[in-house]
């Protein structure tokens, strides 16, 4: 895909945002720091999603919340110093963001749903879980959006919400996430606890949210999704807010 052909984001911008990815797992291997690529990215793409680096455990800190919550203050604290510059560079060259993602049950360190922040504690109850991710979800949309106003244009709120499979024990498939929450709350408070995830996202009339999720290859997890959704009042709340 040379730099000297037509742009394809140009051919494309009648129809649709056209978007890459920006891979990495660190700083170090950011895709921002290699410049032929960042280079296609800005000639063919007006939309990009940092694949790995906006998700929960490369932004939340351990140590600090640790020290936060010795403090006295229950919140997790959030370092934005690894997306920084990718957010940077989309301001600068006019490509916007997918927000990848706000909530998921994988790639979120364990320790984030125990007490007091460490990992050997047992995990939080339902009432601190939910103040614990309303608050890791107000603090990372609010630095964005105050930060770089307009470059994160949406967001993942929920990214792989139906889960299915089994263990090597022919058990369902079991996460953290999943484990707070079944601890704690019957299927459909879950089900309404992931919508209200979505309800607060919304509250920003610029952003566009969405629930990501992987059908591409499975009809039972599109079936589970379409189960879901027909939760009251859901397709409301996805509408775009009216202008």
């Amino acid at each position: 895909m040379a730099l000297g052909e037509d742009s394809l984001k140009d051919l494309c911008s009648d129809y649709f945002k056209l978007g890459c990815g920006i891979y990495g797992y660190n700083m170090e291997t950011n895709a921002i720091n290699h410049k032929e690529y960042m280079e296609v990215a800005k000639k063919h793409f007006n939309s990009c999603t940092l694949t790995n680096l906006m998700k929960p455990v490369y932004v939340l800190s351990e140590y600090d919340s640790i020290d936060n919550f010795e403090s006295g203050n229950s919140e997790p604290v959030l370092n934005f110093q690894v997306i920084e510059d990718t957010l940077k560079w989309c301001k600068e060259n006019n490509v916007q963001m997918r927000g990848h993602t706000l909530v998921w049950h994988t790639q979120a360190p364990r320790w984030f749903f125990c007490q007091g922040y460490d990992s050997s504690n047992n995990l939080v109850g339902r009432e601190e879980m939910i103040e614990r991710l309303d608050s890791f979800t107000k603090q990372y949309m609010g630095y964005v959006q105050e930060k770089f106003p307009g470059v994160v244009y949406c967001w993942d709120v929920v990214n792989e919400a139906v889960i299915i499979g089994e263990d090597e024990d022919g058990n369902p498939v079991q996460t953290t996430l999943i484990e707070v929450l079944n601890n704690f709350i019957s299927r459909d408070e879950a089900q309404e606890f992931i919508n209200q995830g979505i309800v607060e996202a919304v509250k920003d009339p610029e952003v566009i949210s969405q629930i990501s999720t992987n059908v591409a290859n499975s009809q039972e997890i599109t079936d589970k999704i379409y189960e879901h959704l027909r939760w009251k009042h859901i397709s409301e709340l996805l509408k775009p807010a009216s202008v």
